[in-house]
């Protein structure tokens, strides 16, 4: 009992809380007020509605993973739906990002969406360690590309950190 009263909690708090925002957002538009969101909505753009979800995906993306990975922890969804569950979150949040541009400024919103590429193309590099292909060539090849991926996160995440800092 308990557990499914965890798993209505965790349905239902992403569309509570972009209930909430939506029915606040004039609110949002005030200075004084707007403070009162900055937990939910810090570097965000509060001047249109479709940026405001962004909290709620972060949640919903969080929620359709952990489903994934029980359901494939007990052989009840294949890795193939696993894996394109993941992406398909991803190329969602990619497609948010780049039509909306929900920070406030534009170089966290290249950031972000960079970070989210490379996460995307990792996705997809490492779905084929999968059964997906049994060609040990195309594994290794793609075993070097996730490395320089990798990298590219690490160092891209500590030289926007450097920038963001200074």
């Amino acid at each position: 009992m308990l557990a499914l009263l965890v798993l209505a909690v965790a349905v239902c708090v992403p569309f509570l809380v972009l209930i909430y925002l939506c029915a606040k957002f004039e609110n949002l538009k005030n200075k004084l007020e707007k403070s009162n969101f900055n937990t939910l909505l810090l570097k965000v753009d509060k001047e249109d509605r479709w940026r405001i979800f962004l909290p709620c995906f972060y949640f919903l993306r969080r929620f359709a993973t952990a489903i994934m990975l029980v359901l494939g922890s007990q052989d009840k969804a294949p890795a193939y739906l696993q894996f394109a569950v993941v992406i398909i979150m991803s190329a969602i949040l990619m497609f948010y990002l780049a039509k909306e541009e929900p920070y406030v400024q534009r170089k966290l919103n290249y950031y972000v969406f960079s970070m989210e590429l490379i996460y995307f193309l990792l996705g997809m590099s490492i779905f084929s360690f999968t059964d997906a292909t049994a060609d040990i060539s195309l594994k290794t090849a793609v075993a070097i590309v996730c490395i320089f991926l990798l990298c590219l996160f690490f160092f891209s995440n500590i030289l926007t950190s450097c920038l963001f800092a200074c």
